[in-house]
């Protein structure tokens, strides 16, 4: 399995929820406030999701008991963790629901973003009880269930996580349901039906989610590389490049291209200045194997020390990376 990004990958939409409430009565299209993405709703743009995140922290400051103002934040944010890899923006999705859970227990929609910036955290067993209270309040909603397969999936209980996956493209199939069943399909030794099922998923991600588009054709990207065809893997994390710019898991992902031709030198120029930045440790891993293959063995330990002091981090801090600043300048 492509194990660098697994996380990123299947928090995108999730929302959840509690017991018995009077948002539960209600029809689950009622008690929503729309992902992101989604046709009626703004885009998943870089420039969309920064303005989404400045207009809603705007109103909270003004209304801190406005909870679609904190919905809407949450989902803005832990897009932007994933296409920043920004993991402390996904702490500051779960603070900005608290408030509101707090007053509002059952809020589904709250309760429902909670499980997913809980999962972006690595706190699986926390993602899995939210998305299991969510199931309680609303039976009929199947993203809960990929959260649950998702938490499971990364404990390594792959039992769970096969059922709940094939349990959610049951109840709903689409995009989120497709691209969970490709995991599944990765793992159990079948990559040319993970293939299948990454590409329908990115055939029914909405035109107005350019986030998912982008981060969809690098997971197909990653199968084509998985599976030695370097051009047909370049192309689409050049794609994902043009439809979001700086995406740091396609520059990843052209680096890994560079490094199978044997573009060694390429491929550490397209990683330091991510790894400058805000790089994760899979990122951090990848540059510290190129700078070996390179002969630079000192800056290679130097980084896989820095990638291994943060590896419980999803993103190593600009303080982080000034610890091992000047490598690539010796």
């Amino acid at each position: 399995m492509r194990k660098a990004g697994a996380i990123a990958v299947l928090t995108m939409l999730a929302t959840v929820g509690c017991s018995q409430s009077t948002v539960a009565r209600r029809p689950l299209a009622e008690a929503l406030v729309k992902p992101l993405g989604s046709p009626s709703a703004p885009s998943t743009s870089r420039e969309s999701l920064e303005r989404t995140r400045m207009e809603m922290e705007a109103r909270l400051k003004t209304a801190p008991d406005d909870a679609a103002a904190a919905v809407r934040l949450s989902d803005a944010l832990l897009r932007l963790a994933r296409a920043t890899n920004n993991s402390g923006l996904a702490v500051a999705a779960e603070r900005a629901l608290l408030p509101i859970l707090n007053r509002e227990p059952d809020r589904y929609d709250a309760r429902r973003m909670l499980a997913t910036a809980l999962l972006s955290q690595h706190r699986f067993r926390d993602a899995i009880r939210e998305a299991e209270r969510c199931r309680q309040i609303q039976p009929r909603d199947a993203w809960p269930l990929g959260v649950i397969g998702d938490a499971h999936l990364e404990l390594g209980e792959y039992d769970q996580a096969f059922a709940a996956f094939q349990q959610m493209v049951t109840m709903r199939p689409d995009a989120a349901s497709y691209a969970r069943a490709s995991y599944a399909q990765e793992i159990q030794g079948d990559p040319v039906e993970a293939l299948r099922l990454m590409k329908m998923a990115l055939e029914a991600t909405s035109p107005n989610d350019p986030e998912s588009i982008a981060w969809h054709h690098v997971q197909i990207g990653g199968l084509q590389l998985a599976a030695g065809r370097t051009t047909d893997a370049a192309r689409e994390y050049q794609h994902a490049l043009f439809i979001f710019p700086a995406h740091p898991m396609a520059i990843e992902g052209l680096a890994r291209v560079d490094a199978a031709h044997g573009r060694f030198d390429a491929a550490i120029t397209r990683l330091e200045p991510l790894a400058r930045d805000s790089a994760s440790p899979s990122t951090v891993m990848f540059l510290a194997q190129f700078l070996r293959e390179a002969g630079r063995e000192q800056d290679a330990t130097r980084y896989e020390r820095l990638a291994e002091a943060t590896w419980g981090r999803e993103t190593l801090t600009r303080d982080h990376v000034k610890q091992f600043a000047g490598l690539a300048r010796r």
